[in-house]
């Protein structure tokens, strides 16, 4: 877990998992 992690990462992170979802699809 990081420590410093800032909310750029934390929205690139849930745009990472929305991209494979819709390659699930």
């Amino acid at each position: 877990l990081l420590c410093g992690f800032s909310p750029l990462f934390e929205v690139f992170h849930v745009y990472c998992v929305f991209l494979l979802f819709l390659s699930i699809l």
